[in-house]
């Protein structure tokens, strides 16, 4: 894969990543289904109905109260939420959310590779569902696939660049002041910074010199070396485990993989998402990682979004 390709890949496999992690932020949010299915809306940290006093209340951040299971939400077809504005907005945020996932330039990529078909039919065949948490919305199947292609789009991100760096090729620069996400994924060990000695420095700006007297072309990356920035250090087999740690961390959290076989994400699924990337390891080295994280609490690398208390999708939105 040429390296245009690989970075045009790259950037709508980000974009496919914030728009489904966006849905999904607004799928947590929703209140509709529930209205209309009469079931108890659980206690959220900004509206609840007590009981005991029969009234509905708004409270702001600083007077957060603890619901407990005396103070549920019970919402029915009487309720006046049912159609106030801010249910409405919501709902607004979840559609066109879920209309910018509809023809998404990242699965056009890939829709005519016989490896992604391929992918699909193994998720199917293995009868992987949707996670229990977000089943409910108002096309369970079309979640299933998107969520799916989250697992594919965030496992490729995790391969073309394990060490979330912001590549030279896009002209921008590195971040010296913040690698937190760069250091999550050192303490990962899927890969490594390495800072550029003088004498590297010193002989890249030499060869940067030399190339341009010969109205050459210098590679961004030899500029990067050469203003002394970080640049990553991997190992051949450092693609094919962050992506294979990407997967399982996110089908994990977006899918239901109970198989017997420590719920791990099919193997031949992850096998031809690693053919899109022309790369054909042995099952047994996808095994040996997959063995990895059969009980790991990490976090997916690729997620635009954080945890709290109160919701497990909690946008990190500015």
């Amino acid at each position: 894969m040429e390296e245009q390709e690989t970075q045009e890949l790259l950037a709508q496999a980000r974009a496919f990543n914030i728009d489904f992690d966006t849905l999904l932020h607004h799928l947590k949010a929703r209140i509709l289904p529930t209205l209309r299915l009469g079931k108890v809306q659980q206690p959220r940290h900004f509206d609840y109905w007590e009981k005991e006093k029969g009234g509905f209340y708004w409270y702001g951040e600083e007077q957060m109260p603890k619901p407990d299971s005396k103070s549920l939400l019970y919402v029915g077809e009487w309720c006046y939420l049912g159609n106030h504005p801010d249910v409405m907005r919501i709902e607004r945020l979840f559609s066109k959310a879920a209309e910018r996932l509809r023809n998404n330039p990242f699965e056009n990529i890939h829709k005519n590779n016989p490896d992604y078909k391929s992918f699909k039919d193994s998720i199917a065949s293995q009868k992987v569902t949707l996670h229990e948490d977000l089943e409910g919305s108002h096309d369970d199947d079309g979640l299933l696939r998107i969520a799916s292609l989250r697992v594919l789009a965030g496992g490729i991100a995790a391969y073309l660049d394990p060490l979330y760096l912001i590549r030279p090729s896009h002209h921008y620069p590195i971040d010296l002041s913040d690698h937190s996400q760069t250091k999550l994924a050192e303490k990962a060990e899927i890969g490594r910074l390495v800072y550029p000695s003088d004498k590297t420095v010193t002989s890249a700006k030499r060869l940067i010199r030399n190339i341009k007297e010969d109205e050459g072309i210098v590679d961004p990356s030899m500029e990067v070396i050469a203003r002394g920035e970080p640049f990553a250090s991997e190992k051949r087999t450092v693609p094919i485990r962050a992506l294979i740690r990407e997967m399982t961390l996110l089908s994990r959290i977006l899918l239901n993989t109970l198989n017997g076989k420590k719920d791990r994400f099919p193997m031949s699924a992850i096998q031809h998402a690693l053919n899109l990337m022309d790369d054909q390891p042995s099952n047994t080295l996808i095994s040996k990682y997959q063995a990895l994280y059969d009980d790991s609490a990490d976090e997916p690398m690729t997620k635009t979004i954080q945890n709290n208390k109160d919701n497990a999708y909690s946008l990190m939105l500015d």
